[in-house]
């Protein structure tokens, strides 16, 4: 049996809900607007990434990327957080077919286009 203690609405502390992506999206766009290849997020010399931890931050980089379908790879190797372009090639080359190569799907049946018949594949919406 659950036990209900009631309270007045004043007495509940207010809490401000995080948004998922306030704190990566910035950056994300940041690194996409640098015109690097590739960048190691430098978190020690930051007042709000170095208060996060590792795993936090990288999941929630990860799914930044994936939710807003950004050509980043983001990659943690040795406690170190690397983030690198997946559109073009270390030289700067635009690679145009990239979101086809890494098999990125739509992310809404209306971006799909409908076969001869008008048809759409159901496995061809992403998640």
């Amino acid at each position: 049996m659950v036990k209900f203690v009631e309270v007045k609405p004043e007495d509940v502390k207010k809490v401000e809900s995080k948004a998922r992506g306030r704190f990566t999206a910035p950056i994300l766009q940041e690194f996409l607007e640098s015109g690097l290849y590739m960048v190691k997020i430098d978190r020690k010399n930051d007042p709000v990434l170095s208060k996060r931890p590792l795993m936090s931050l990288y999941t929630g980089l990860g799914q930044t990327v994936r939710k807003h379908q950004m050509p980043i790879r983001v990659q943690q190797v040795g406690g170190e957080i690397y983030l690198s372009r997946i559109d073009r090639t270390p030289d700067g080359q635009e690679i145009p077919d990239w979101k086809e190569k890494l098999g990125v799907k739509p992310k809404r049946s209306s971006d799909i286009e409908p076969d001869e018949e008008g048809a759409v594949d159901i496995d061809d919406i992403g998640q």
